[in-house]
């Protein structure tokens, strides 16, 4: 024990040390180091304190990617945004104007009991809303619902109140933050608002995109609104032998070269003869580029093959 530690420290010291629980054993920890001496003898201690903070960080995400993997039953399509938030709160709702999906809708409270999943395309992109059960503000209980996370591109907190909104958007963004998540997290107030408004709110120090609006009558405000809020590249592909492209694009969420888009459509480098690009990464149309080469949105590609 090091010189000048106070009781507290060493009784939390004490307490850590019994603590089984590996979650209870990170939170002990992290407030065991904000209560370490900072004098020059204490250093080694603060050193080792990070140490086994940054490997206990570790294993838990490890153990929670494991368990995602094993109870995740969704395949994964398009730019996947979670739909998360307090109970009656029109989530249901939401999945069904934007989407295919039919979840029951009822006015009772925790309608929703398992992961629904819809399709929409939007701008040429395709889009997987899940809502998930909504959440109680227990992370024991959430836990497995806010996992859902490490999947994701985007995350929607959808509430009916700002005040509703800030907390909810605390619990989840608390949640992504100490394990390291790091998604686009935007805002949904579903309120009796005649026309959609756009805002920002600051939350522990981050700026949240937020929308407000009638569901039932800005659903397509909706699907602007998440559109706008993820940065995606649409790669199109034209073979050889024809005039168009492909109507469907490739999507990517990182500006991609021609090696990741090969990677795509599954195939290697050396069977490659030749790459024409169309579109605003070069300089004039159907540049021949290495396939190095760094493509912005909308660009057309054009491979030749040995």
């Amino acid at each position: 024990m090091p010189i000048n530690a106070t009781a507290e420290f060493k009784a939390l010291a004490a307490k850590v040390a019994k603590t089984k629980d590996k979650e209870e054993k990170l939170r002990l920890l992290q407030q065991l180091l904000s209560l370490a001496p900072t004098h020059k003898g204490a250093e080694n201690l603060r050193a080792e304190l990070k140490a086994r903070i940054a490997r206990l960080k570790q294993e838990l995400e490890r153990k929670q990617k494991k368990k995602i993997r094993k109870v995740e039953s969704i395949e994964k399509q398009g730019i996947r945004v979670i739909i998360f938030g307090p109970t009656n709160s029109g989530k249901s709702m939401l999945l069904n104007l934007l989407t295919n999906a039919k979840p029951k809708i009822a006015s009772y409270a925790f309608t929703t009991t398992k992961p629904e999943v819809g399709m929409f395309v939007y701008d040429n992109i395709e889009f997987q809303l899940v809502e998930l059960p909504a959440l109680v503000f227990d992370y024991e209980h959430d836990r497995q619902w806010l996992s859902y996370a490490y999947s994701a591109e985007i995350l929607l907190i959808m509430t009916t109140n700002e005040q509703e909104l800030t907390k909810t958007l605390h619990y989840v963004l608390s949640f992504c933050i100490e394990r390291s998540i790091n998604i686009g997290i935007i805002g949904l107030i579903n309120s009796k608002a005649e026309k959609a408004i756009t805002t920002t709110v600051n939350v522990n120090g981050y700026d949240i995109n937020v929308i407000e609006c009638d569901i039932s009558k800005h659903s397509q405000a909706v699907k602007h609104f998440i559109r706008d809020n993820i940065n995606v590249f649409r790669i199109y592909l034209k073979p050889p032998t024809k005039k168009q492209p492909e109507e469907k694009p490739l999507v990517f969420t990182f500006q991609p070269t021609l090696l990741d888009v090969l990677e795509e459509i599954h195939k290697k480098p050396e069977q490659v003869k030749q790459a024409k690009v169309l579109g605003s990464s070069v300089k004039f149309p159907w540049q021949i580029v290495k396939l190095e080469h760094k493509l912005n949105d909308n660009d057309v590609v054009e491979f030749h093959f040995k």
